[in-house]
């Protein structure tokens, strides 16, 4: 079904009849999973400009599909543009982003702001629902990668037109999605959606990790990415701009059980399900950017070329491999200029 671009959110919802709405976002913040620091911030978000802000404070749409009943949240943006047959971004958040507020929300508006410029709607999917009451059925779900990866092409394809043309972006858990969701998409006969793109930042799981490769990975996330941040942080000398920095970077980390419980499984996830072959599966009309960094020990710099060397049915014109100076906080900054590079 096509919408108008000025049809309400009540009527997007009633035309996607398999799909459950949970929640509105103004019920959000009477959530008790909602930190007092997010509420805080909510008063201290950066404004962009107004079309981006109304967007962004629409109701989320909370979602499940039959039989999982995990959430999902996603919003579209530019909705003018929804399903007017220009290709359409998808944008995958990254693993410590419960919601839409964080770090990467200025990623997320630069993006939308240069697909404005080339007519395209964008679609940004949250990590799955966790900061909702889930079972301990729902949780133990979320060790299955390549179901939460469905669930998010199954979204799609609820969502969009036949023969739509998706670019699919996405860094960290977000880079993951993108390539997991080509893979499935490029198994299926009479797939709804063309994926043209991937443009995937440090993503990680493509190799399974070795005893040593988990030391690393600890090390990294426990005290190295601690001077990356701070640099992160202090880009900008401005006191205020600091200020909302820290923030976002803040709301990024589970802030209750629930949430680290669920942010824990789905790392185990990430660790014990390796994509594996996964470049040999994706379709050979598909472009491929893969960008990791040199010292990211997450995304295994040094065998991902080993991967797209094995990739024989993907044309090695359709694929870039690229390994650059940085770490896994990279994808905020260089990350989000290779994006706006390549985006279109």
């Amino acid at each position: 079904m096509v919408l108008a671009a000025e049809a309400t959110f009540e009527e997007k919802l009633h035309a996607l009849p398999d799909l459950v709405v949970l929640q509105p976002e103004e019920q959000i913040l009477d959530i008790p999973n909602v930190s007092f620091l997010g509420k805080v911030a909510g008063f201290f978000e950066p404004k962009f400009d107004p079309q981006f802000d109304r967007e962004l404070k629409d109701p989320r749409s909370y979602i499940s599909t039959e039989g999982l009943n995990i959430p999902m949240t996603y919003r579209i943006f530019n909705q003018e543009y929804f399903n007017n047959g220009n290709p359409m971004v998808v944008y995958n958040f990254s693993l410590f982003v419960p919601g839409h507020r964080g770090a990467e929300l200025p990623s997320l508006f630069e993006i939308t702001r240069l697909a404005r410029e080339h007519g395209s709607a964008v679609i940004a999917i949250t990590t799955d629902g966790y900061d909702q009451e889930l079972t301990k059925e729902q949780l133990y779900s979320l060790k299955n990668f390549e179901g939460m990866a469905q669930r998010r092409l199954d979204l799609l394809e609820d969502i969009t037109t036949q023969g739509q043309k998706l670019i699919v972006t996405g860094a960290s858990l977000g880079g993951m999605m993108s390539y997991e969701i080509a893979a499935l998409n490029s198994r299926k006969s009479n797939s709804k959606v063309s994926i043209t793109k991937i443009i995937s930042l440090c993503s990680s799981g493509h190799n399974s990790y070795a005893p040593y490769d988990l030391v690393k990975v600890f090390r990294q996330f426990s005290t190295g990415e601690l001077m990356p941040a701070f640099k992160y942080l202090r880009c900008d000398d401005n006191p205020v701009n600091i200020f909302k920095r820290t923030l976002e970077f803040a709301q990024t980390v589970p802030t209750n059980t629930q949430q680290v419980i669920a942010s824990s499984l789905i790392a185990y996830a990430i660790l014990n399900s390796p994509l594996k072959k996964v470049e040999q599966m994706i379709s050979p009309e598909t472009e491929v950017l893969d960008e990791v960094y040199s010292s990211d020990s997450v995304s295994q710099p040094y065998l991902r070329p080993l991967n797209w060397d094995k990739a024989k049915d993907h044309p090695k014109s359709k694929h870039q491999i690229s390994i650059v100076k940085g770490n896994h906080l990279s994808l905020l900054t260089h990350g989000l200029e290779t994006t706006l590079l390549n985006l279109f």
